[in-house]
């Protein structure tokens, strides 16, 4: 049943004004501007406590909303509504008219109110995308080297699979220095030296001085990008260790789901209870396909891709890693759809098929079964031993001794739930 309300407060929310109106039933209305900084929110607090308004409502206009949200929630009630869905198309725009338009949505419960975070949640929320802003900026900047080394016609790219490996940042740095060649081949891992010629065909061209700068610049920018991601790395699984283990032990029960995974769906569900069924929040990810439908006549199309883009982004990267866990339940959904929709559609189902059973098992608080897949391989004795037998008793020990201090590591630190599998 939708309350009646007697008076509420629009605001058409700016970088540096605010125009608020208060509109009651009887169709009285008042207007008054606010700068959009402390003193004015202040002033805007004041004047609605004022009036006894019921309910102030605004748009989620980039973040200049978030302190008035803040200032004004302890007094009244708050609806943060979505600019797409209460766009006013009839007449002039004016942000005088806009504050109206919102206040009369809100006076007759029109509006659906936005999920704002709270707390911690918005603090992990905040990390978890500030580390995948670090991510695309790293991405960047290692898109360019590749391109500065191609356009050199040094092919580095071809003869190792990851060119910012430890035999990548060898060669790099032996361009960069202008260190022998042969003395940094002399330090390359064993596996690779049946392609010692090949590495030092593929940098036989030599750089300029431009190239050799820019490249020495983008090295150092993406080392300093690396050491920022670890430390927020480090404050994300303080947020998880401290406030989520139960939800990261269910995630990380799912194929395909890893450590970096949980954690960024941890933070941008937030509450599964917010949502009535899976399928309300596949909608709200904006996972689900689009309909139409008009004179008994349904149409389906393409996702519609109007939600989160961050957890749709997410449980796409996921699909993709579960898609490779061979004889699990979830594969087999996969190559069933691939079969007759291909690759794409099918990857997109089965992120659709993973985000329900992901709200199925935190509502439930149950963790994922599926006797096809277990979670961790046990290394037999045979194959163990066929280790030893590559690379020698003595390296094999040492193996064993690091592998004992970094448990004992990640359990003094919290960090246990690094599983190093899935996303």
């Amino acid at each position: 049943m939708v309350s009646i309300r007697s008076k509420v407060c629009g605001i058409d929310v700016h970088k540096k004004i605010l125009v608020a109106t208060v509109l009651d039933r009887f169709g009285n209305k008042q207007t008054n501007n606010f700068t959009n900084n402390i003193s004015g929110i202040y002033l805007l607090r004041n004047w609605i406590y004022q009036e006894k308004c019921e309910i102030v409502a605004f748009e989620s206009t980039g973040d200049y909303w978030v302190q008035l949200y803040e200032s004004l929630e302890p007094i009244v009630p708050i609806e943060v509504a979505n600019a797409f869905h209460i766009k006013h198309f009839p007449g002039k725009k004016t942000d005088v008219e806009d504050s109206e338009w919102i206040a009369q949505l809100a006076l007759n419960s029109q509006i659906t109110p936005s999920r704002i975070f709270q707390g911690e949640q918005r603090d992990l929320r905040s990390l978890t995308r500030y580390r995948e802003l670090l991510i695309q900026q790293r991405t960047l900047l290692k898109n360019k080297i590749h391109h500065i080394l191609d356009a050199s016609n040094v092919r580095l790219s071809h003869v190792l699979t990851d060119i910012f490996g430890k035999t990548g940042n060898l060669v790099i740095n032996a361009l960069i220095n202008g260190t022998c060649i042969d003395e940094v081949l002399k330090h390359i891992p064993k596996n690779l030296n049946k392609r010692k010629d090949e590495i030092r065909e593929a940098i036989s061209c030599s750089l300029s001085q431009r190239e050799l700068l820019m490249l020495k610049s983008s090295l150092n920018l993406i080392n300093g990008i690396n050491s920022e991601i670890k430390e927020i790395e480090t404050m994300i699984d303080y947020y998880i260790t401290a406030n989520h283990q139960d939800k990261m032990k269910i995630l990380l029960s799912i194929p395909g789901v890893g450590h970096t995974g949980a954690c960024v769906l941890i933070s941008e569900i937030g509450n599964a209870s917010d949502f009535s069924s899976g399928e309300k929040l596949a909608a709200w990810a904006g996972i689900v396909p689009s309909v139409y439908q008009s004179a008994g006549t349904l149409r389906m199309g393409s996702i519609t891709k109007r939600g989160n883009s961050h957890l749709r982004t997410i449980l796409v990267e996921i699909a993709h890693a579960c898609a490779r866990k061979k004889g699990t339940k979830l594969w087999e959904f996969f190559e069933r759809i691939k079969n007759h929709s291909g690759y794409k559609k099918a990857i997109v189902a089965l992120a659709r098929k993973l985000i329900t059973i992901i709200w199925h098992l935190l509502m439930n608080k149950e963790t994922y079964a599926d006797e096809n897949y277990t979670q961790k391989q046990k290394t037999t004795i045979p194959e163990f031993l066929k280790m030893v037998s590559k690379i020698g008793i003595d390296e094999a020990i040492e193996l064993i001794e690091n592998a004992k201090k970094e448990v004992n590591n990640q359990l003094e630190t919290g960090s246990l739930f690094k599983s190093g599998e899935g996303i």
